[in-house]
């Protein structure tokens, strides 16, 4: 079957476009257009899909410099994807894969900035297109129609097939390193943790994997710092060199190799990172934080591989003899979430292992303790009647999932939006 291109916006008219497609139908072949979505209505989709139009391309502008796209290589700004990327799709019942870029265009329009009950921001045009839950089902909504209480879709998990690239025990050493550790050309690698029985399980793994001896300082004996030190010639000095471990601090980043890995290397590379930079709050959740800001963007991203999602980015500001320093942290909040973190990744350190079973026992004392006091409540999952049940109780959809431990959906989840400018 032949395929005909149209590479400008054909839809500009209605009604020459109609004659257009009566015209071009009885050739019996596929075709593919560019229109202009902001005009795009049902009577030229209607008419479009009769006469073999398969796919559509747009030019509106929709995403504003700075935020931030899911690729192949990784989260990056939309400024700098470039025709041939590869970029994460998501559809509205959460199937996602990698689209090739196959145009690029600039603009100028309004920016509107969503926000949502969990603090996460999105910037978009008026035209750009989101998934609505309401008494109907899903629908699309345009930005700029928006309005506080809306609830939209969220991208809760990004289900992709990976290759094998290592074993994923060096991918643990190497978040590991990444995390806590900087390199230079004289002194190698150094690895700085202030619990010893990390620099202790890594300091063995790296000897299974026959990544050179090591060494352990202690550096600062009154606030238990310890350092473990590789030689430049070392196979773990090189290994770090090659994917990534910097000298300065804020530069940090995910190996690009990591995101089309399989996912049990993704959850070791993210063990050694959370062995490095994650804790169990007092608050029952789970933290990440470092200075590097494109790093922490990442470990969001490699999250949402094995289906855990986050609270907003938060940066944050300390004044340290004088100096002051930056940093940028995210929360794992949800039950699900947290389960699926201790099932997938958890953590090596004796004392944060504990902390996280005991959160997850004080997740199911809760729970039971919801359902005994509420047994006649039980929430089918059917749009219409978890929005009304909802309004009639005033509860957010972070509530619902929090205090019933209900899921609105395994790979998208919904949110009700708190700001819409």
């Amino acid at each position: 079957m032949a395929a005909m291109d149209f590479s400008d916006e054909i839809n500009l008219l209605t009604e020459p476009l109609i004659t257009l497609c009566k015209k071009v139908k009885p050739l019996g072949m596929k075709f593919r257009a560019f229109v202009k979505a902001n005009i795009f209505d049902d009577r030229q989709a209607e008419a479009m899909a009769e006469a073999g139009f398969v796919e559509l391309n747009t030019g509106v502008e929709c995403l504003p410099k700075g935020e931030i796209v899911y690729t192949n290589n990784g989260p990056i700004p939309i400024e700098n994807v470039e025709v041939g990327d590869r970029v994460v799709g998501t559809a509205w019942d959460g199937c996602t894969t990698f689209v090739k870029v196959t145009e690029k265009h600039f603009g100028e329009k309004d920016s509107y900035k969503v926000v949502q009950t969990d603090n996460s921001i999105l910037r978009c045009s008026s035209e750009h297109r989101l998934f609505s839950l309401d008494g109907s089902g899903v629908s699309e909504v345009r930005a700029g129609t928006l309005c506080r209480g809306t609830w939209v879709a969220a991208v809760g998990h990004i289900p992709l097939i990976g290759r094998k690239v290592h074993d994923p025990l060096l991918w643990r050493f190497l978040g590991y390193a990444i995390g806590d550790g900087t390199i230079d050309a004289t002194r190698g690698l150094r690895i700085t943790d202030e619990t010893i029985e990390n620099i202790f399980a890594y300091q063995r793994l790296a000897a299974s994997l026959q990544l050179g001896p090591a060494t352990i300082f202690d550096e600062r004996p009154a606030k238990n710092s310890y350092t473990l030190t590789y030689k430049l010639a070392d196979g773990a000095s090189s290994l770090a060199m090659q994917y990534g471990v910097s000298i300065n601090q804020p530069m940090r980043k995910v190996p690009v190799e990591i995101f089309e890995a399989t996912d049990e290397e993704v959850a070791m590379f993210l063990a050694g990172l959370f062995d490095a930079e994650g804790c169990v709050t007092k608050d029952d959740r789970l933290q990440f934080s470092n200075s590097s800001r494109i790093l922490v963007e990442q470990v969001r991203y490699l999250l949402l591989r094995l289906g855990i999602s986050t609270g907003a980015m938060k940066q944050l500001y300390k004044t340290l003899n004088g100096t002051k320093y930056t940093w940028f942290k995210f929360q794992i909040r949800s039950k699900e979430s947290i389960h699926k973190f201790n099932d997938f990744i958890g953590f090596w350190h004796p004392l944060r292992s504990d902390r996280l079973r005991e959160c997850l026992a004080r997740f199911e004392s809760r729970s039971s303790s919801s359902r005994s006091r509420r047994r006649t409540t039980c929430l089918p999952l059917s749009p219409r009647f978890i929005t009304d049940w909802l309004h009639q109780n005033k509860l957010s959809v972070s509530t619902l999932q929090r205090k019933y431990s209900i899921s609105l959906g395994s790979q998208v989840c919904y949110g009700p939006i708190k700001n819409a400018s």
